[in-house]
């Protein structure tokens, strides 16, 4: 495992793990409204304690809806999809091929494309 002594060495290790193209990054920041922090630490310390008493599975399995499932191809999570789809044959799991983590970012037409797609699919 890689340390980070510095926020540039922390973007090193991080970026190619969430961006399939790095060159990506800048748009993240461009997706955020003007004013708006981008502060992840934030919204652990709000978030934290209900996702720590949430429990996502049981969530899941409860849901009586069609879901639709959209991961880029590079997401560090997308194994993710497949585990939902065991729990829900109702899942249906969209591929943006060229994304990571922010699909919409790195390929907003695609990311267009397939939920259209799934929208007009829908009953």
């Amino acid at each position: 495992m890689q340390n980070a002594s510095s926020d540039a060495q922390m973007d090193a290790i991080e970026l190619p793990a969430y961006f399939a193209d790095t060159g990506n990054t800048n748009r993240l920041q461009e997706s955020i409204p003007p004013g708006e922090p981008f502060d992840n630490e934030l919204v652990g310390e709000l978030l934290g304690p209900d996702l720590r008493r949430f429990d996502v599975v049981d969530g899941v399995r409860k849901l009586r809806v069609p879901i639709t499932l959209v991961f880029g191809r590079s997401d560090p999570g997308f194994f993710v999809g497949a585990e939902i789809q065991k729990m829900q044959t109702n899942a249906k799991l969209l591929v943006v091929e060229h994304a990571g983590h922010y699909p919409w970012l790195e390929e907003p037409t695609g990311t267009a494309s397939a939920l259209k797609a799934a929208a007009g699919a829908m009953p």
